[in-house]
C-alpha cells in the first residue's frame, strides 16, 4: 500500500510528474482506452515493428492486453503515445520522427506534445522507480485518475488488511475538489497517507508542498510549515471536505474549507 502520492502539474504543457500513480491506475480511470499506441522507447520488446518510424506499435484491440501484460510481467520501462490512424503515422516527416525520438529519450517534448497527424490525447513516460510523467490533451482526464486513486487508497485504509479485512464503501472523491488543488499542484505536492487519521469516523490525510525535490518523499515526516491542505472523508455521512492552509502563499487570498459533498 502506498504511503504517498506525489503530483507536480505543469498547466502550460498539460504534463504531470507523479509518483504513486501507475499505468494500471491510468488504464482503470481514463474515459476511453486509446485506439493504438506508438512505443517511444526504441528497445521495446512488445509490439509490432513499424518500418517508417522504426518504432514498435500496439494496434487497436491489443491495447488492453498490452497494459495487462505490463502489469503481469511487471514491465516498468513503458513509454508510449496514442494515435488514431496508422496511415497518418506513415506520413510523419523525418523532423516529426526525430521529435518522437527526442520525446522518448529525454522524457520531455521538443515542441508540442500533441501531434496533429497522430491526434494523440496522451503521452505516458516511465522515468524511474514509481515516477511517471504523463501528458493529457484534456487535464480533466488526469483529475479523474487522481480522484479515483485517492478514493481507492481511502477504501484500502478503511477496509483493513489480512484476516480482519472487510468491505467498506467510500464515496467517489469529487473531481471539483481535485481541481481546487490546481494551483498548489503546480508547486509540487504530496498526498501523505502516512498521516492517515481517524477522528470520530472522519478520516484525514494532509497535503504538503515539496516542490520538485523528490527526495523529500522518503522523509518520515513533513514540516507543518509546508502543510497546505487536509482532505477529510466522513464515513458516517459518506461525504468529503477539503480544508486549505497557508493558501495565500499560492496566489489565493485566504484559507477556506470546501463544504462536505
Amino acid at each position: 500500500m502506498k504511503d504517498v502520492i506525489y503530483v507536480h502539474l505543469d498547466a502550460i504543457s498539460n504534463s504531470v510528474l507523479t509518483k504513486g500513480i501507475s499505468v494500471a491506475d491510468f488504464q482503470c480511470s481514463i474515459p476511453r482506452i486509446p485506439d493504438n499506441l506508438l512505443l517511444l522507447n526504441t528497445d521495446a520488446e512488445e509490439g509490432e515493428f513499424e518500418t517508417h518510424t522504426g518504432l514498435k506499435i500496439i494496434r487497436s484491440g491489443s491495447v488492453n492486453a498490452f497494459f495487462a501484460q505490463c502489469q503481469r510481467r511487471k514491465i516498468t520501462e513503458i513509454k508510449w503515445m496514442d494515435f488514431n490512424d496508422l496511415h497518418l503515422v506513415k506520413q510523419l516527416t523525418p523532423t516529426e520522427i526525430s521529435e518522437l525520438l527526442y520525446f522518448g529519450h529525454m522524457n520531455t517534448h521538443l515542441h508540442s506534445p500533441f501531434f496533429y497527424k497522430l491526434q494523440n490525447n496522451y503521452v505516458f513516460l516511465h522515468i524511474n522507480d514509481e515516477v511517471n510523467k504523463m501528458y493529457f490533451r484534456h487535464l480533466d482526464d488526469f483529475y479523474y485518475i487522481l480522484a479515483n486513486k485517492i478514493t481507492q487508497l481511502y477504501t484500502e485504509r478503511l477496509s483493513g488488511r489480512g484476516f480482519f479485512k472487510k468491505n467498506v464503501y467510500v464515496k467517489q472523491l469529487p473531481i471539483d475538489m481535485i481541481k481546487d488543488l490546481r494551483s498548489v499542484m503546480q508547486e509540487g505536492v504530496v498526498f501523505n497517507f502516512q498521516s492517515f487519521i481517524n477522528d470520530d469516523e472522519k478520516y484525514r490525510i494532509h497535503l504538503y508542498v515539496v516542490e520538485d525535490n523528490l527526495r523529500h518523499l522518503d522523509e518520515q515526516s513533513f514540516s507543518n510549515d509546508n502543510k497546505v491542505a487536509t482532505l477529510t472523508y466522513d464515513k458516517t455521512a459518506a461525504k468529503w471536505s477539503l480544508t486549505m492552509h497557508n493558501w495565500n502563499h499560492f496566489g489565493n487570498t485566504r484559507a477556506f474549507t470546501k463544504p462536505l459533498i
